[in-house]
């Protein structure tokens, strides 16, 4: 739980997220999602989950009902996650 409140998120899931550097709130809407759609129940861990989701989705997840605009790294992030995930 120590590492949860340093870096700031609810799940590990999330600190996975953080641990390549996406932002705090985007990793837990992330992990959030994931969860409520099976998380590990789907056979994938979180990681591979954001990198098979369609970009437009995830920008969805991100800007969520409060309309939070997403992070302008958010693109290359998730690139780079695709590129060592497939």
């Amino acid at each position: 739980m120590a590492y949860l409140a340093d870096a700031g998120v609810p799940s590990f899931d999330a600190l996975k997220l953080v641990n390549l550097e996406f932002e705090r709130s985007d990793s837990a809407r992330l992990a959030a999602e994931y969860r409520r759609r099976g998380g590990l129940n789907l056979g994938i861990d979180v990681l591979t989950w954001v990198a098979i989701q369609k970009f437009s989705l995830l920008q969805n997840i991100l800007a969520g009902r409060d309309n939070r605009k997403v992070d302008f790294d958010f693109e290359r992030k998730y690139e780079e996650l695709r590129s060592t995930v497939q």
